[in-house]
């Protein structure tokens, strides 16, 4: 019996071990897995989630008539309207560089592409990974429209949302998200880095809401606009090659709250655009802070532009410009304007800067209350002169010494010799 027990304890003695064992083995195993899906970067996972995703070939829809029949063939599921709208979801789609992989057109019922991965559009200058025409409600969510020509593109198309997708790596145009002739669209919590052009941009678009995106890393601009009026650009996060964020022949937009860094010409620029409020952003670290070229009218307020390597406000051929209540430190130039006339300076906070305020060329500005004090560094350059003044002082003394040690020994020696 002795025997037995204790038979049954070296038993679940080893039973034991060999559980320790296999629990320290899987354990790695399980968070191993875990820090890979959690530390893979937004297309990784979408790639690693394709496996529950539906291989399709490219969709075409035209007109509302058309949805009936892509309900009916299994593309879609819904009715179109606002309760039940049509719904294309967990979709792959290689568009085999022809065409778009979805183009919409002509549709004006309800109706959300979502979760679906899109890329390799075709090369023509209408084709992206979503290509909507004419179109109207529609709900663009959580999908990556990545390497294509544009990965979302709306023409003529007005009240539509893009909300929460992947743009990023489109080449050739290369365009992230483009708004072409289309108004009232919002365009939200995207993410459209490091495509061949722009992050997200918008021409002849008017009333459009774009805000909460990350646009980094592009050749060009992170947002542009042009000829586009009457934009709400607010909370975007925009670090680029040239500007962060570019507006040109646009009018009375507010530019709010965005974070615009490390861009290599300029945070914010404003380029022959009028009546447009340029307010509370954050533009560090970039050439220059905030410029504005060719422009008129426009509110400059409550702005931060610090440590921008030239200069924090830029004004140049602009006329009747307010720039108030700005924050401007630790650049090279505080505020400069050039040829630019009747611009009111007040209550801006402009320390450390190596220069203040300087003007050139202008005429009729009014200054007052900016407070102004210098760096406390001295110029490289002012550096290097007085090291220079100081070792040719003390060349100098040097010479004269010698000199008077030898007037003084050829003294003695002429003394001695009478």
């Amino acid at each position: 019996m002795k025997f037995n027990d204790t038979k049954i304890i070296l038993n679940l003695f080893l039973l034991a071990i060999i559980l320790v064992i296999l629990i320290n083995f899987i354990i790695p195993i399980i968070n191993f897995r875990d820090y890979n899906i959690q530390n893979r970067d937004p297309i990784d996972l979408d790639n690693f989630n394709m496996k529950f995703s539906n291989i399709s070939e490219r969709i075409h829809i035209d007109g509302n008539l058309d949805w009936i029949n892509a309900e009916t063939a299994g593309i879609c599921t819904g009715n179109g309207t606002y309760s039940d709208p049509y719904v294309i979801k967990d979709l792959i789609i290689d568009g085999g560089s022809s065409g778009s992989c979805i183009l919409i057109e002509n549709s004006n019922v309800y109706f959300k592409i979502k979760n679906c991965t899109l890329y390799n559009s075709g090369t023509s200058s209408t084709n992206a990974g979503i290509l909507l025409s004419n179109v109207t409600k529609a709900h663009i969510i959580d999908n990556n429209c990545s390497s294509n020509i544009f990965g979302i593109h709306l023409r003529n198309s007005n009240n539509n949302s893009i909300c929460g997708n992947y743009a990023n790596d489109n080449h050739h145009i290369g365009i992230g998200i483009y708004l072409y002739y289309s108004d009232s669209n919002n365009v939200s919590n995207n993410i459209a880095n490091t495509n061949n052009e722009d992050g997200i941009s918008l021409l002849s678009s008017h009333n459009n809401l774009i805000s909460g995106n990350t646009a980094n890393n592009n050749n060009y601009d992170g947002i542009s606009l042009e000829n586009s009026h009457y934009n709400f650009i607010s909370r975007n996060n925009v670090s680029n090659k040239y500007f962060g964020i570019l507006l040109s022949n646009s009018h009375s937009n507010t530019i709010l709250g965005n974070f615009a860094t490390e861009n290599s010409q300029a945070g914010i620029e404003l380029s022959s655009s009028s009546n447009n409020n340029v307010l509370n952003n954050s533009v560090k670290y970039n050439y220059i802070g905030i410029y504005i070229a060719s422009c008129k009218s426009n509110s400059i307020s409550g702005n931060i532009a610090n440590n921008n390597t030239r200069i924090g406000f830029y004004v140049v051929n602009s006329d009747d410009n307010i720039i108030s209540g700005n924050i401007a430190n630790d650049n090279y130039y505080g505020i400069e304007l050039k040829s630019s006339d009747y611009n009111v300076i007040s209550g801006n906070t402009l320390l450390g800067n190596e220069v203040c305020i300087i003007e050139d060329d202008c005429i009729g500005n009014e200054f007052s209350n900016n407070s102004c004090n210098y760096s406390n560094t001295f110029p490289f350059e002012l550096i290097v002169l007085i090291l220079i003044i100081i070792g040719g002082i003390s060349a100098c003394i040097i010479l004269l010494i010698f000199i008077n040690k030898s007037i003084m020994r050829r003294s003695k020696k002429s003394k001695s010799l009478s």
